[in-house]
């Protein structure tokens, strides 16, 4: 009998694709012949020019199922793909037919942007939006002096999207900004686009 050579073909991700670090994405791949179980998955961030042994994702996977469930690590590239190989044939292998992405999640504040007047000693809330890939835990800073020193508000806040800052530091600057940075990804964080104010409370005779 004459047996056909076995074959693996990725099918995800297998170009166009873009990913965030620290999010979980599936590896998918079809196969026909005699695939073992003992596959090994590595991922290029060159478009495939070298494939270092420090970019094996993991070995001895099963090919059962054709599926692998990839936590994205730090490496950041426009031209990534992975690659699939039988050990027990390793002549038996392929890669993703095109480059991937691969970016770095992102924080973006919402409020205070800048420009607004907030008044000491009152309650107002920050707000912002993520990116997946931005970890549970936040650390929230202010600055009154355009960003040269940080006072710090927080150290393990929810990534809700919204954090009560109660009260407002009873001082009057025009040079204030809030800071957010992902507590466990320091590189990923935001701030104010702009400087905000910060006014005394202040009231108003009305009549007489």
């Amino acid at each position: 009998s004459i047996i056909a050579t076995p074959t693996l073909t990725v099918t995800a991700p297998n170009g166009g694709q873009s990913w965030y670090v620290n999010t979980t994405q599936n590896i998918t791949w079809a196969y026909t012949g005699q695939v073992s179980n003992n596959l090994e998955l590595r991922y290029s961030t060159d478009d495939g020019v070298t494939w270092p042994d420090a970019k094996i994702i993991a070995t001895g996977v099963s090919n059962v199922g054709g599926t692998y469930a990839w936590l994205l690590p730090e490496a950041v590239s426009t031209t990534v793909k992975v690659k699939v190989t039988d050990l027990n044939a390793p002549v038996v292998n392929d890669k993703s037919n095109n480059p991937f992405v691969i970016q770095a999640p992102t924080l973006t504040i919402t409020a205070p942007a800048g420009g607004e007047s907030w008044t000491a000693l009152s309650t107002k809330t920050i707000t912002w939006s993520s990116s997946p890939g931005v970890h549970a835990n936040l650390t929230i800073q202010y600055s009154t002096d355009g960003g040269s020193v940080w006072t710090t508000l927080s150290t393990a806040e929810a990534n809700d999207g919204a954090y009560t800052w109660t009260p407002l530091p009873d001082v009057q600057f025009t040079t204030c900004q809030v800071k957010i940075i992902d507590a466990d990804r320091s590189a990923t964080f935001d701030t104010s686009d702009s400087n905000f104010n910060i006014a005394s409370p202040y009231v108003t005779v009305t009549a007489p």
